[in-house]
């Protein structure tokens, strides 16, 4: 399951600051380890809000003005903590989970 949400928040575009990065954003997941999966998942944005609800999680966080990324999701127990920037049309960055275990970067753009 930490998979799962691991790829929701590192696929999830947290790409969005105000009208900007406002949209549907491609999140492409890829993780350090064989044992955690990569996965494409959408997020939106939406002045500067991002969300994410799928495989049983969700998400929320925030883009600024400036394009730095947060955002968290959770699965039952598990927590995936996103940071990353936007520039534009595209995004990049980093997760984990908590409790520790599963580890990648992630990078996005938007779809519409």
């Amino acid at each position: 399951m930490a998979a799962v949400a691991l790829v929701a928040v590192a696929n999830s575009p947290a790409l969005a600051s105000k009208k900007g990065f406002d949209g549907v954003w491609s999140v492409n997941i890829v993780a350090k380890s064989e044992g955690c999966p990569t996965h494409t998942i959408p997020v939106q944005v939406s002045d500067g809000t991002i969300s994410f609800s799928s495989f049983g999680a969700t998400g929320t966080g925030k883009v600024s003005p400036a394009g730095a990324i947060r955002l968290n999701i959770s699965l039952n127990e598990t927590v995936v903590r996103i940071n990353g920037k936007a520039t534009g049309r595209v995004a990049s960055g980093s997760w984990q989970t908590a409790p520790a275990g599963c580890a990648g970067r992630w990078s996005a753009q938007i779809s519409e």
